[in-house]
């Protein structure tokens, strides 16, 4: 899994695992969310993704971010139920090989948070328990919109 930093730097998951471990060593007895989401657009026949990994240190408010994206063809019609349900997948995944790594000497599972592009509102009302559960289940903290800003406003700065 490759990743893309502010500069456009192509990393893969295992290099932004070591800069992450880098720039948490630099304050070890902070404080740090790991704040991981996904959203995804359908343009046309084509999918995009855009997963994006937040460490953010809470006193500095320092951060690190980088960004996933990929695309891939719609098989089916406008599946907004299908495609809410692999975001939250796809956010969970990336948050377990994260947690396995490293960075548990630093950070720990209660310190990870899923951005969940649902809410209340709209279409993804008919998703939202499936989704929760999935991250519920998984043992990691979560929000969901309007608080979900890592999926609905920068996740979704990546798929347009």
């Amino acid at each position: 899994m490759f990743f893309s930093n502010a500069n456009h730097e192509i990393l893969h998951l295992n290099n932004i695992i070591d800069v992450l471990y880098e720039f948490a060593q630099e304050d070890p007895y902070a404080e740090y969310d790991m704040i991981i989401g996904t959203d995804s657009q359908r343009h046309k026949k084509i999918i995009t993704n855009a997963t994006v990994v937040f460490l953010w240190n809470l006193g500095t408010r320092k951060f690190r971010l980088f960004y996933s994206k990929d695309k891939y063809n719609c098989k089916s019609g406008n599946d907004i139920i299908g495609r809410l349900i692999q975001e939250a997948n796809k956010s969970i995944i990336v948050a377990q090989l994260i947690e396995q790594s490293k960075l548990s000497e630093i950070i720990s599972k209660s310190n990870y948070e899923i951005h969940l592009d649902v809410g209340y509102h709209g279409k993804s009302t008919k998703v939202l328990d499936t989704c929760v559960g999935m991250v519920k289940g998984s043992g990691y903290n979560y929000k969901i919109k309007p608080d979900a800003w890592l999926a609905s406003c920068v996740a979704d700065r990546f798929v347009k």
